[in-house]
């Protein structure tokens, strides 16, 4: 049944999935009063539903579904007399295509200054096709089908018993959205932009709070307003934007998507200018450059999407295909290095490596191998399979030259994918790679893996300690704690060139964690050369970042000087791509490092002077 009284608060519209079968509008009204629920639209707003069915992220005129103008007060009869048919003279739902993103339109020309008050959240379609499928449509809701939080995150507070402080709450939310809304529009970013980026500021927010226990069984002791307004007054406050942040998310913003790389020979390992690189959207060719004087390679100012392709050629090299390419929003995508194979080493080769176990450094036997032709092919036609052995080697004779994908396995491992290289008429080593147990609910692993050289690449991880406002520092000196603060670990640390250098977070404290790598053996030589300046870059450094549903975050070395490498943070439930290269010695100074949120945006003063090893 559909409650008759609306209390005036939050947003939250539930929608169910079912068919109609093209019945009348009588019973089109008698199955939506079953399944349609609004709660809390404030008094003058306007809600349009639609389905995105060109997926713009706009209500088109022929995607309008439902139009509900709410007043404070209206029954379910009063709501829908306001619901606008179809142009067929159809009701939400019956015309509605579950595998389409669900848009609603918002307008509230009393709080938000820009676009005549109209912003819009959009979340995903139904996920099956069961009949009695309900979809809260809700700021919560949109939070998690943006992947800023998580169905567990809320299911508290969305329970609570406690009427009135979850009233309070859902205002809390709208009017901080709106808020965030204003504040962003006058930094300049679009209406879309300035929504994501409230939502994904306020989920990160919401799970530093603890929005998850600590918020809904303090709201359920509360017996007065007074108790209410001391817990979520301290929590609205931090749900809005503050000037320097909006600055800082206007610089993201700003920053042009852009997928990055080097070409270097197989053979070699020279860089190759003027190879041509194309990328493609399916097949239609989007873009073609060059590599340049340094081997770079660069696509700027393209969408974000998870399926680009890149083809490398160069005369007297063989082609090389890098696919599945996903590229975030405003993200600058660092792919690994290409080694291309010259045609004087075409034909069948041998390559040999050895598999290691991410926890332990150590090499596994009994681990299946599938090759793919081309890089990052994780799917499609198998051309050949081996397994490792004793140690963890392998080796294979029966490839032609190129790159592949090596698909590997194991009972008790997540499976993983490494690049190798075949060149024909001789035998390649170190095709090395490393396999990653299986990670209980909850824990993350962090595992950095490089070519010969330098020697010596050091993980470091820095974030927050439980009941403090101090942080950590996890690196060879200080290996941290799994029982205790900082339930993190530094697993491996090798310091004999490829690695695996391991770390885990067993338990996650609410914060932002820092991830960076140093290059040990730079800070160690009294020569600044080239392999000072660039041997961590020239290194073929990798990241990848797991969790127990696997591989989450990969990204490679960006090109340039530096011995510090920030590679990324976390917050909330993201991983936060850097990527930036920093120079670091005895003389570096601080003063003027960029800060966020007030925290350095990365650790260079904790690199400074570190112990030998």
């Amino acid at each position: 049944m559909i409650k008759k009284v609306f209390i005036s608060l939050g947003i939250v519209l539930l929608l169910s999935f079912a068919s109609c079968g093209g019945g009348s509008s009588k019973e089109a009204k008698d199955f939506l009063q079953k399944i349609l629920q609004l709660v809390g639209i404030p008094q003058t707003i306007v809600v349009n539903v639609c389905q995105d069915s060109n997926r713009d992220g706009i209500c088109g005129g022929l995607e309008l579904q439902a139009k509900v103008s709410i007043n404070n007060g209206d029954s379910v009869d009063d709501i829908w007399a306001k619901i606008t048919a179809s142009k067929d003279g159809k009701y939400f739902l019956e015309t509605y295509d579950e595998t389409l993103p669900i848009l609603l339109e918002l307008q509230d020309i009393s709080k938000v200054n820009y676009d005549n008050g109209k912003f819009t959240l959009n979340f995903n379609g139904f996920t099956t096709k069961e009949p009695n499928e309900i979809k809260e449509l809700s700021i919560l809701e949109s939070m998690i089908d943006a992947n800023f939080l998580r169905v567990e995150d809320v299911e508290d507070i969305r329970n609570i018993n406690n009427k009135e402080a979850l009233n309070q709450y859902y205002e809390d939310l709208l009017n901080a959205l709106e808020q965030n809304i204003n504040k962003l529009r006058e930094k300049g970013l679009s209406s879309s932009q300035a929504v994501i980026e409230s939502l994904r500021y306020k989920a990160k927010e919401l799970l530093n709070n603890d929005i998850k226990t600590k918020i809904p069984k303090d709201l359920d002791s509360c017996e007065n307003d007074n108790c209410i307004d001391n817990i979520l007054t301290p929590l609205y406050n931090d749900l809005l934007i503050t000037d320097e942040e909006a600055e800082a998310i206007k610089i993201k913003i700003n920053t042009p998507t852009t997928i990055t790389g080097k070409v270097k020979s197989a053979l070699t390992k020279e860089i190759i200018q003027n190879a041509t690189i194309k990328l493609y959207k399916g097949d239609t060719l989007l873009s073609e450059t060059k590599s340049n004087s340094i081997g770079e390679y660069i696509f700027e100012s393209i969408s974000g999407y998870d399926n680009y392709h890149i083809v490398i050629s160069q005369i007297g090299y063989s082609d090389v295909e890098y696919s599945n390419i996903e590229v975030l929003e405003h993200e600058i995508k660092h792919l690994e290095t290409i080694l291309q194979v010259d045609n004087e080493h075409l034909g069948i080769g041998t390559i040999e490596g050895i598999i290691t176990n991410a926890m332990t450094g150590k090499g596994e036997a009994n681990l299946k191998i599938n090759f793919r032709k081309g890089i990052n092919s994780n799917d499609g036609e198998i051309v050949s399979s081996t397994e490792t052995y004793e140690n963890g080697v392998y080796s294979i004779s029966n490839l032609d030259a190129g790159n592949y994908t090596a698909e590997i396995n194991g009972e008790g491992y997540q499976t993983t994918y490494i690049t190798v290289t075949v060149i024909g008429g001789i035998t390649n080593e170190n095709q090395n790679g490393t396999i990653n147990p299986l990670l209980p609910t909850g824990e993350i692993r962090i595992v950095l893996s490089w070519g010969e050289y330098p020697y010596d690449l050091d993980s470091h991880l820095t974030g927050p300690i439980e009941n403090s406002n101090d942080r950590f520092h996890i690196y060879y000196g200080s290996k941290g704690n799994i029982e205790n603060s900082p339930y993190s670990n530094l697993d491996v640390d090798d310091t004999n060139s490829y690695g695996p250098e391991t770390i885990t977070i067993v338990k996650k404290i609410n914060g932002v964690y820092r991830y960076s790598v140093h290059n040990f053996s730079a800070d160690s030589s009294e020569i600044k050369d080239n392999s000072y300046y660039y041997g961590l870059s020239n290194s073929n450094a990798k990241v990848k970042v797991f969790n127990d549903k696997g591989l989450v975050f990969e990204t490679s070395v960006p090109n340039g000087e530096g011995t510090l490498w920030t590679v990324f943070e976390i917050e909330g439930h993201e991983v936060i791509p850097i990527n930036r290269l920093s120079l670091i010695d005895s003389n570096t100074k601080y003063d003027d490092l960029f800060k966020l949120n007030n925290l350095e945006i990365d650790d260079s003063s904790l690199i400074i002077n570190l112990p030998n090893k």
